[in-house]
C-alpha cells in the first residue's frame, strides 16, 4: 500500500511526503510513549498546529479497504493544501503509520460541524483508536473523542442579508417544498433558527435573527448527512409553502421551546403582522423511511 502511495506522490508532485511508521521508530524500553503513540501524536501535534494557525479543515475522509482503515484529513491555507494521513490496522486500534502530502486545493468549502470537537481531541496527543459505530467514524484520544464523519459537513450555497435575507429564507423554503423536499425539523440554534428539509440529503435553512426576532441574514446549506431528518415530516408543508409564496417576504421568526403543556412551535411572521405557526405536534413519523433506513442506532 505505501509504496503505490509514495509513487503516486511522486508522480503528481515531484517531492517524497513525509513518511513515519511505527516500525521506523526505535522501540522504547518503557511501555510509553511506544512507537504507535510517536507517529499518532506527530499526526495529532500537525493538524492541531496547522488549524491553530488559521488553516482550515478542508476535506476529512476514512478510507477502509479491509485490512486497514486509513483517516485522511485535508488542511487548507488559501491556495495551499495538505494532507495528513493516519494508518490503523483493520480494527482501528494499531497505528501502522503517518502521512503527509501536498494535494490540490478542495473545490468546494466544506464547513465541519465537529471542528471544535477534533480541536479537543487531538490537543491531548495521539489518537490512541479510530473506530465505527452506527456508520460513523470516531478517533478515541489522550484529549478524548471525537466524531470524524466524512459525511457531517455542509456548504453554503447561498446567502443574503437585510431585507434580501428575508425574501431568500421564504424563497428558499416553499421552492424547497415545491421540489418535493420534506419539512423534517426547525431546530433553535444559537442566534436564529434552522430549517431543515430533507430528499435523500438535507438543505438547511440557517436564518439569523435579532433581539426583535427580525431575520438579518439567511444562509441556505447543503448537507450529505441526514442522521434524524427522516424521522419526521411536517404534515401542513404545502399549506406553509402557499403561504411562503404569497407573501414573498418573512420579516421574524420566533420560536418558543414549549412547556406547561404547549408544544414546541416556530412562529413566521410576515409584513403587516400576518403570522404563520409551525407546530411541532404537525410533524409525523414516516413508518415507511423507518423501514427503508433501519431505525436509529
Amino acid at each position: 500500500m505505501f509504496t503505490h502511495l509514495l509513487i503516486t506522490t511522486v508522480m503528481l508532485t515531484g517531492t517524497i511526503p513525509n513518511l513515519v511508521t511505527a516500525a521506523a521508530v526505535t522501540q522504547p524500553t518503557s511501555p510509553t510513549p511506544d512507537a504507535t503513540g510517536d507517529a499518532s501524536a506527530h499526526f495529532a501535534s500537525e493538524v492541531s498546529r496547522r488549524l491553530a494557525d488559521g488553516w482550515s479543515l478542508g476535506v476529512v475522509d476514512v478510507l477502509d479497504d479491509g485490512s486497514e482503515l486509513t483517516l485522511e484529513i485535508t488542511l487548507v491555507a488559501r491556495n495551499r493544501a495538505e494532507q495528513l494521513a493516519l494508518v490503523f490496522d483493520g480494527d482501528g486500534q494499531s497505528v501502522l503509520a503517518y502521512v503527509h502530502t501536498r494535494v490540490k486545493v478542495p473545490s468546494e468549502r466544506r464547513v465541519y460541524r465537529f471542528r471544535d470537537e477534533l480541536v479537543t481531541a487531538l490537543s491531548g496527543g495521539a489518537i490512541t483508536g479510530l473506530q465505527v459505530e452506527c456508520g460513523s467514524y470516531y478517533i478515541e484520544g489522550r484529549g478524548g473523542g471525537a466524531s470524524v464523519d466524512p459525511y457531517d459537513y455542509y456548504v453554503v450555497t447561498k446567502r443574503a442579508k437585510g431585507a434580501a435575507a428575508q425574501k431568500l429564507f421564504a424563497r428558499s423554503i416553499a421552492g424547497a417544498i415545491e421540489d418535493d423536499l420534506r419539512l423534517a425539523g426547525v431546530v433553535p440554534v444559537r442566534g436564529g433558527v434552522d430549517v431543515v428539509m430533507f430528499n435523500g440529503s438535507e438543505e438547511i435553512v440557517h436564518a439569523e435573527v435579532d433581539g426583535d426576532g427580525r431575520i438579518t441574514a439567511v444562509e441556505v446549506r447543503w448537507s450529505p448527512s441526514a442522521y434524524t431528518a427522516w424521522e419526521r415530516t411536517y404534515t401542513n408543508e404545502h399549506a406553509l409553502a402557499k403561504a411562503l409564496r404569497s407573501a414573498r417576504t418573512v420579516e421574524s421568526l420566533a420560536f418558543d421551546e414549549g412547556g406547561d403543556g404547549r408544544e414546541p412551535r416556530l412562529t413566521v411572521g410576515f409584513a403587516g403582522g400576518a403570522e404563520y405557526v409551525v407546530d411541532v405536534a404537525d410533524f409525523a413519523i414516516d413508518e415507511d423511511d423507518m423501514e427503508d433506513f433501519g431505525c436509529p442506532c
